[in-house]
């Protein structure tokens, strides 16, 4: 009983504010559930992009223009290292071999540019058939690269995962645009527009994959930690 004779209650503060507090703490609850199944379904679909994106890649990969171009660039090397093993090398080392390969596939593919950038589109309309041909072979061996290149770009702008793409073509990445790499360069200075940025995308791809396979199959420097437990 208080003073006044009347019955003394729990004091829980006001009801209405009690039910505010009640509602706003569960409306708080809901809401960010609904954030956290928001951004879940935000990842899914973002998993979902990525997938479809690198299946788009293969699929081009695959498709007709750069399977023949895979070919024509595998005859061209397979012909440059039949050269290095007939000639006279007196270092036949991998690594020379390597580069003998390289430098004599950018050497004809430096040659092939040269006589055909000497005609416009009319002229070679026009012209013999063997400057056609050459012409259409030059751009069938470059449809490889310039893939690269689109690759190499998407993986600049973090569109698509670097490491997920080379875990694909790393060893293509590598093997060809070594190959190319003295024809690139020589159309970086020459030619009517020259640029310092040709095919510079489709590079930083070939850097990061060599450091991928050098992460890859290169053992660890240092020993594992033993278990204080002493488990192994």
């Amino acid at each position: 009983m208080n003073a006044s004779g009347g019955t003394v209650g729990w004091d829980y503060g006001s009801i209405p504010a009690w039910l505010t507090f009640a509602v706003a703490f569960v409306g708080t609850i809901l809401a960010l559930r609904q954030f956290w199944l928001a951004r879940k379904l935000q990842d899914q679909q973002l998993q979902i992009a990525l997938a479809n994106l690198l299946l788009s890649i293969d699929g081009e990969f695959e498709g007709a223009e750069i399977a023949a171009s895979r070919k024509a660039v595998r005859a061209l090397r397979n012909r440059m290292e039949a050269k290095f093993a007939l000639s006279k090398a007196k270092n036949k080392s991998p690594d020379a071999e390597r580069a003998a390969v390289a430098e004599e596939f950018s050497h004809v593919l430096n040659e092939m540019w040269r006589r055909v950038r000497e005609f416009d589109d009319q002229e070679i309309e026009n012209a013999q058939s063997g400057i056609k041909e050459e012409m259409d072979r030059y751009y069938e061996l470059m449809a490889l690269p310039n893939w690269m290149e689109t690759v190499g770009m998407l993986c600049t702008r973090n569109l698509i995962r670097t490491d997920d793409v080379l875990t694909l073509y790393a060893g293509v990445v590598i093997t060809t645009l070594h190959n190319f790499r003295i024809h690139i360069e020589t159309r970086r200075v020459e030619g009517p527009h020259p640029s310092a940025r040709f095919f510079e995308n489709a590079y930083l791809l070939y850097d990061e994959a060599v450091s991928y396979r050098k992460r890859r199959d290169d053992p660890p420097t240092h020993r594992p930690l033993r278990s204080r437990l002493g488990w192994s």
